[in-house]
């Protein structure tokens, strides 16, 4: 299987699972075509018990929302939680540090924190769309903010690239573009002046996107990340991804043939099973009636196309390793139930398989930090290890 919705289709079994792809140059660009779905033998897993979870234990920080988090060298981690609003550090082992940076009014204070990205051992950049802009944190506090607001203030930090420019997307409209896909940019930021220069653009949203009244809940989507310094990205209707060089040329193609999967009624129960579990965690305090009307309103925002193939991939993230994580669609927005990695040089690592309930925050230095839901949807910050045997029997 190879980032397909298990919807009635299943899954696909293939006879050749060592099959190599074809590899090839073109004008300097690498292109890597799998002609098939890419798996690998390799022993990449990700271990059933976590080394450590925090937030439910006596002493424990608590979290309320845990959106984003990075592992920093020494092991530690580092959590944005958009709940408390506060940025916080945890130990090696899992034990509370530190608040590194609070919600409030202060020039030192976060607005709206969303996410953070690690620039070195002790130096985090904080993303605060709230305020517009973005905060330095070294050596435990507040060093500056960057202003972001003449760019539209907002954008979304995904790495840094061999100078220490920061590599991020940006949404920002510009004028005169008029293309089928609404672009999203891949951007670079120097954080001394506060420049930012854009590099190429994606397709990120498909026509009839968030302006239109009802909307295919099943449609696919441009996504953009950055693995040791390049920025990696596809349209999850493709089965191809792109890596670009600091310039914006594109470095490396890496192509599949996937099989494609429908959506049937069974899929379309469980989006609307989680669509209503999340009115009623939004809505738990109205009146059964007025749940149900909430619902409905919710639904209808949606209109469903049966002969459109499901997305091939819900999301990519890298790691600071030059591996490409693509996560598995699935209705919930933040899970994907397995990835399946690619090397910086497109071969194919293998599928791991998540834990479940489980949301993958980073990968670093044989760790995996994640987010854990339990069954009464609280919210736990836990690491597990790696594990890779090299593809070893």
């Amino acid at each position: 299987m190879f980032l397909l919705a298990l919807g009635a289709g299943g899954c696909v079994e293939h006879d050749d699972p060592a099959a190599d792809p074809a590899v090839r140059d073109s004008a300097g660009v690498r292109i890597v075509e799998y002609t098939d779905t890419p798996v690998s033998s390799r022993g990449l897993a990700i271990s059933p018990a976590p080394l450590y979870r925090h937030g439910a234990g006596d002493g424990d920080y608590p979290f309320f929302l845990p959106r984003s988090g990075v592992l920093l060298s020494d092991g530690s981690a580092v959590i944005a939680d958009a709940g408390s609003n506060e940025v916080v550090l945890l130990g090696p082992r899992g034990s509370f540090r530190d608040v590194l940076a609070t919600g409030g009014p202060g020039p030192a204070e976060l607005g709206d924190v969303r996410r953070v990205l690690a620039l070195g051992r002790n130096t985090i950049l904080v993303d605060d769309p709230g305020r517009g802009r973005l905060l330095l944190l070294e050596d435990g506090s507040v060093a500056r903010a960057v202003d972001l607001r003449e760019h539209g203030g907002r954008l979304g930090i995904e790495g840094v690239d061999s100078v220490g420019r920061v590599l991020a997307s940006s949404a920002y409209p510009r004028a005169g573009v008029n293309t089928p896909w609404r672009p999203g940019y891949m951007t670079r930021l120097d954080l001394e002046t506060a420049a930012v220069d854009t590099i190429a653009s994606y397709d990120w949203i498909p026509p009839g996107g968030p302006s239109a009244d009802r909307s295919n809940p099943f449609k696919p989507a441009g996504h953009v990340t950055v693995a040791s310094a390049v920025f990696v990205h596809g349209r999850s209707d493709r089965p191809e991804l792109l890596w670009r060089r600091a310039d914006g040329t594109v470095s490396q193609i890496v192509r599949w043939r996937p099989e494609r999967t429908w959506p049937t009624d069974e899929f379309r129960e469980r989006f609307e099973a989680y669509v209503r579990a999340e009115v009623l965690r939004i809505h738990a305090d109205l009146e059964p009636s007025r749940i149900e009307e909430a619902l409905r309103l919710n639904l209808d925002r949606y209109e469903y196309e049966p002969n459109d193939a499901l997305p091939l991939y819900r999301e990519l993230f890298g790691d600071r390793e030059g591996r490409v994580w693509i996560g598995e669609y699935s209705v919930d927005p933040r899970h994907s139930p397995s990835y399946t990695v690619f090397s910086g040089d497109g071969e194919a690592l293998g599928v791991i398989e998540v834990p479940d309930r489980s949301v993958l925050l980073d990968v670093a230095a044989g760790r995996v930090l994640a987010v854990l839901s339990d069954a009464t949807d609280v919210e736990t910050v836990v690491v597990y290890d790696l594990l890779d045997d090299g593809g070893g029997d």
